[in-house]
């Protein structure tokens, strides 16, 4: 046979790649519900004719806008009566040269169009993504992705998110390529109610082992999400994962991201995956793209510490001294998470050693003071209190304020005041976390370290803050920042509460003399609320006034301050309130019966229903319903429990704090859906 010489073999091999399938499908990450959602115009439609129009600039340099014509194939969404649509490259948001070329004459596109002043626009503009993000390419009209399209649209329009999850499930057990990917990322979003669908375990498992690697990553990702966030613990879920999780890392195929997405949902399965050896033998077994830095090995070593599985931690414990210090692929700090969360007082000591061996190179340090952040809080804090004392730079301060604060969250241990004094200077990155982490430890050497700083405060929400904790520890050096900025609306209850730790010998004569001879409704609010919080009872006749019309601008503060004071006769307005159609009165008479409520011998079941009923109520205010939430906690409510169950089905609220704080809440209760 005769040989090929050197060039023309160059020449082949090169030609092989260039033809070769892209490093990634175009659909990796597709989310598309949000476009959905927006467009007011959704359609498939074949391009017809692209012409490019020169443009000078100054006379002397030369740029090109190119204009397309579509031929409408298929309208999903909104209506279009002509034959053709013309678009500029600026309407479709394609600013790139590239981009604009990109765009061939016979091709079919998915189109997403929003209305603006002059017509229609793309409203899926993608800030650095690739075209078939913004403008997805299909085969032809009948195209499989549309009917994920279709999925998306009917999951807009069904209220219940429970019913959202079912529709997404379904549409999964029909679709694969990048109609599943976009299904798996609307998916993940209510991956709590996922996680109790009959239905989701075989709708995603059998996507592990899809042909196509961003498939198998968005599944791998979603399955991640829904263990998560699977409190109940459910065995079959777990156990199908795992199996098909194993199953999917043996493939020949050895795209990165897919691997690593699947490596973090084992990690997520806790109990199912340590009792699996093959799956054990996936996470500690040598990786599968070489090189002690890959991102599969970080993935590992993040999987064990999720696990708090001790089996496979010696590969990574006998990595961590002999890891690169300048080591910048992340997987320093999952080797650390994993041992931190495994072995704390290994941890504790190998995380300082690394650390001070860091510093001496001259190296950021920042890496291992975070990874304190994951040793339990008797570990932790002696490491920190070493921390401290070594010459930092202001990142590893700011690093080693944050690290306390978390630390504190779990545990306001006042070994941590020393450590967090000398972090307070103003203009110092460190400042606001070192506060934060004072607040929660909240003790009279707290008090005392932030004392000197609170005129340098320059956030008045948290001077408020810090007046507060100054006095509720006998300091009252903030009572004149409270007094000045209890009229200000949105301060008004940081301030008030600031008064009320302060107790100021003077400030109840001074809000006397407001709500008595001010006319200012902002004033008069303020004194209302800041004489209830103050607990100035004699001024209950005067204030029970102001709820007789609940029409009255000063009811909503009036009803909280003589619940503030205990005054049992505000019981039956707020039972009158909870029925206003005025927000700040629901949200008032919500707060007081909720106070009034946990008074010793009080127990009305039908005032604790209508806050069950005003929790569950679609139609209230936010505001409203939250405080009917914190009512029915501080009442340890039975009804609690049933009504999460109803608000977390709500798909008004997703996006929303409250939806957030319910789903925590039912993970915290384990309450079944």
């Amino acid at each position: 046979m005769k040989k090929l010489p050197f060039a023309a073999l160059c020449l082949l091999v090169f030609s092989a790649f260039a033809h070769a399938a892209p490093r990634q499908e175009w659909f990796r990450n597709l989310s598309l519900e949000n476009a959905v959602a927006t467009s007011d115009l959704i359609l498939a439609a074949q391009v017809t004719e692209v012409t490019e129009i020169k443009l000078m600039r100054g006379g002397k340099g030369e740029s090109a806008m190119y204009q397309y014509k579509f031929k409408p194939a298929r309208v999903l969404k909104g209506v279009f009566a002509r034959d053709e649509l013309s678009l500029g490259s600026a309407d479709l948001g394609l600013y790139r040269l590239d981009d604009m070329k990109e765009i061939k004459q016979g091709d079919f596109r998915l189109i997403f169009l929003g209305r603006s002043e002059v017509g229609y626009r793309n409203s899926n503009r993608l800030d650095n993504a690739a075209l078939g993000q913004s403008l997805p390419p299909l085969r032809d009209a009948q195209d499989p992705l549309l009917a994920a399209v279709g999925t998306l649209l009917a999951v807009n329009a069904e209220a219940d998110r429970g019913k959202r999850v079912s529709l997404l499930v379904n549409g999964l057990n029909k679709t694969d390529g990048p109609g599943a990917v976009t299904l798996f990322k609307s998916l993940a979003r209510r991956s709590v109610l996922a996680a109790q669908d009959a239905g989701v375990t075989a709708a995603v498992t059998k996507h592990l082992t899809d042909a196509s690697p961003a498939v198998r990553e968005s599944a791998g990702q979603a399955l991640r999400a829904i263990l998560e966030a699977d409190y109940l613990e459910h065995a079959l879920l777990r156990e199908s994962a795992v199996a098909k999780s194993v199953e999917a890392l043996k493939l020949a195929d050895l795209n990165a991201f897919a691997r690593v997405s699947i490596l973090r949902a084992l990690g997520a399965a806790g109990s199912a995956t340590t009792k699996n050896a093959a799956a054990l033998q996936q996470i500690a077994g040598p990786p599968t793209l070489g090189g002690i830095v890959s991102i599969e090995n970080v993935a590992k070593s993040r999987a064990v510490g999720d696990l708090q599985a001790d089996a496979p931690l010696f590969l990574i414990e006998s990595a961590i001294p002999v890891m690169p210090l300048d080591d910048e692929s992340g997987y320093s700090s999952a080797a650390e998470y994993a041992i931190a969360r495994v072995h704390p007082v290994k941890a504790a000591a190998l995380l300082s050693a690394r650390l001070v061996r860091k510093i001496g190179a001259g190296l950021d340090a920042r890496i291992e003071i975070e990874s304190m952040a994951h040793l339990p809080p008797d570990n932790a804090i002696p490491a920190l209190i070493d921390v401290s004392r070594l010459d930092l730079e202001p990142d590893e301060k700011s690093a080693l304020a944050m690290t306390c604060w978390k630390i504190a969250e779990q545990k306001p241990d006042p070994r941590l005041v020393d450590v967090l004094s000398g972090l307070l200077l103003p203009d110092t990155s460190s400042r606001g976390a070192a506060i934060g982490a004072l607040l929660q430890i909240d003790n009279d050497a707290a008090a005392k370290a932030l004392q000197p700083h609170l005129r340098e405060e320059q956030n008045l929400s948290r001077k408020l803050e810090i007046a507060g904790l100054l006095g509720r520890h006998g300091i009252r050096d903030g009572y004149v920042f409270a007094i000045e900025h209890v009229s200000e609306s949105w301060l008004l209850e940081d301030a008030v509460a600031a008064l009320a730790a302060i107790q100021e010998p003077q400030a109840i004569a001074r809000l006397r003399e407001i709500l008595e001879t001010s006319n200012d409704v902002g004033w008069n609010t303020a004194a209302v609320r800041g004489l209830g919080a103050m607990g100035a009872r004699d001024m209950i006749p005067k204030i029970l006034t102001l709820i007789d019309d609940l029409r009255n601008p000063l009811a909503p503060a009036a009803l909280i301050a003589l619940a503030d004071l205990g005054e049992l006769k505000t019981l039956d307005k707020a039972r009158e309130g909870l029925a206003s159609r005025n927000d700040r009165i629901v949200t008032a008479s919500a707060r007081a019966a909720g106070k009034l409520l946990t008074r010793p011998g009080v127990n009305d079941v039908d005032l604790r229903h209508k806050l069950a009923t005003l929790l569950v109520d679609a139609d209230a205010n936010v505001l409203s319903r939250t405080a009917a939430l914190d009512a029915l906690l501080a009442l340890k409510d039975d009804q609690l429990d049933p009504a999460l169950a109803k608000v977390v089905r709500e798909s008004a609220l997703e996006g929303s704090d409250l939806l957030t704080r319910v789903e925590k809440l039912l993970r915290d209760r384990k309450v079944k859906l």
